[in-house]
């Protein structure tokens, strides 16, 4: 029995050492060693399979594509033809759509819309009295100006004539001078006296202000009914809108070219038409213009427009003013102002 251990042990040793000389067979013979774009098998019979292409990994950090985009306003946007990008990672730039024209559904002229101009606080608001109050002396005045540095302002009481052939009588004036730096406005409320040759008669209360050099700045009135007995009988004032509203030109600009354009907003007292003029600081006319204009049924402001041709021989300062007389008392009404500087 000892030889037959001695035996299967021999036989143990030799199995092993013949899979030791096998296995360093193996690895010592040179093979490819299969990269990270292929990979190769080798079958039973000793021939080896077609290698398999295989991607390359993305890298981490992934690269957005840059492609150029030609806007044609006839279609949407395409790539340029020099070349296929590649398809960009993030979110593709908007098409910007192709401006068209949409054609009218009518051969008049198109619309337009004026936006709402505000209508500004008169430069002259008379409180009291109000239109057609019937006033006894003394009348209480009660009125808010707008100050002009080194000018005046008025204080008028006009009578209607007593015969169609008779001028309007004057029944008081007051004329106070304005500092050279006053306050913005000014508020009056004073007594006016006056005296009548009849029991009543028709009368209008005007108050205006005036420049340094005499022309006159603002202006404002309201038609009384005047009685020598009797009680007084107020009417509410107006509201405090300017009557006349000067859009454009706009304060102090230089004009040229021999015409001035004009536009504004008036709420014309009657059907008596609208005087523009050019003033000069010595009196003057430089330019003089009428324009007819009938109040509006509801009392709202309309627009005017006005084309005024002026001479001047050199840059010349002038005062635009749009005012409205009266035709049953000659005078001013209502009249506003700017300055501008006129140039050949």
């Amino acid at each position: 029995m000892k030889w037959l251990r001695i035996l299967l042990v021999g036989l143990l040793l030799a199995v092993i050492a013949i899979l030791a000389i096998s296995c360093t067979d193996l690895l010592s013979k040179p093979g490819a060693t299969p990269g990270p774009a292929e990979t190769g098998a080798t079958l039973s019979n000793g021939q080896t399979a077609p290698h398999t292409h295989t991607p390359e990994p993305t890298p981490t950090a992934t690269e957005t594509a840059s492609v150029a985009v030609v806007l044609d306003p006839s279609g949407p946007a395409q790539p340029s033809p020099s070349h296929t990008p590649p398809q960009p990672t993030g979110t593709p730039p908007p098409v910007l759509p192709a401006p068209t024209a949409t054609p009218g559904t009518s051969n008049g002229p198109t619309a337009t819309f004026t936006p709402t101009v505000e209508i500004p606080k008169a430069a002259i608001q008379m409180a009291d009295p109000g239109p057609l109050s019937r006033i006894i002396s003394p009348l209480q005045l009660t009125a808010t100006l707008r100050s002009v540095p080194g000018g005046s302002y008025r204080i008028e009481l006009w009578a209607e004539p007593l015969t169609p052939e008779d001028e309007p009588r004057l029944l008081l004036r007051e004329v106070h001078n304005f500092i050279a730096d006053p306050i913005p406005w000014i508020f009056l409320d004073q007594p006016l006296e006056f005296e009548l040759s009849r029991v009543s008669e028709l009368g209008e209360l005007r108050l205006s202000t005036y420049d340094r050099y005499g022309r006159q700045v603002a202006g404002a009135s309201v038609d009384l009914v005047l009685l020598q007995y009797g009680e007084n009988q107020l009417t509410p004032g107006g509201d405090a809108l300017e009557p006349l509203v000067l859009l454009d030109p706009a304060p102090n600009i230089l004009i040229q070219g021999g015409t001035l354009n004009v536009a504004g907003l008036a709420r014309p007292l009657d059907s008596t038409p609208l005087l523009v003029e050019l003033v000069a600081a010595d009196g003057t006319i430089a330019g003089i213009q009428q324009v007819f204009i009938s109040p509006d049924p509801a009392g709202l402001h309309l627009h005017f427009t006005a084309e005024v041709s002026y001479e001047v021989s050199s840059p010349t300062w002038v005062r635009l003013i749009v005012s409205q007389s009266s035709a049953r008392i000659p005078g001013i009404r209502i009249l506003s102002s700017l300055e501008v500087l006129l140039s050949p």
